[in-house]
């Protein structure tokens, strides 16, 4: 069965309309169909869209990455609580551990 005929609906990030949006003001304003006011306000705008969707996209990828490191802060925090719940019992000092045979091995 086709893609176009698939029950679950797309959804565009409002980032990337921005960004569409803003290109298209900006490939207008550089046509001759409109007044040369227009065309500056069209232009302004256009650009302005573009930098603040640099901008938004920047700041959702740095969002992502800090929700990463504290979702694995988070797990390794988790696993050293349980690691010194289960497991008070295993700590043995120097002396107390046997020293490993290292005859015949180069």
């Amino acid at each position: 069965m086709p893609d176009e005929f698939d029950d679950e609906p797309k959804s565009t990030s409002l980032l990337s309309l921005i960004s569409w949006l803003s290109l298209c003001l900006l490939s207008a304003s550089l046509g001759r169909f409109m007044p040369a006011t227009l065309q500056t306000v069209w232009g302004y705008v256009g650009l302005f869209g573009l930098a603040a969707g640099l901008g938004l996209g920047a700041v959702q990828q740095s969002c992502k990455a800090q929700k990463e490191r504290t979702q694995r802060m988070v797990v390794q925090r988790q696993l050293v609580q349980k690691l010194e719940k289960y497991v008070p019992h295993i700590t043995a000092t120097p002396k107390e551990l046997t020293p490993v045979r290292t005859e015949g091995v180069r």
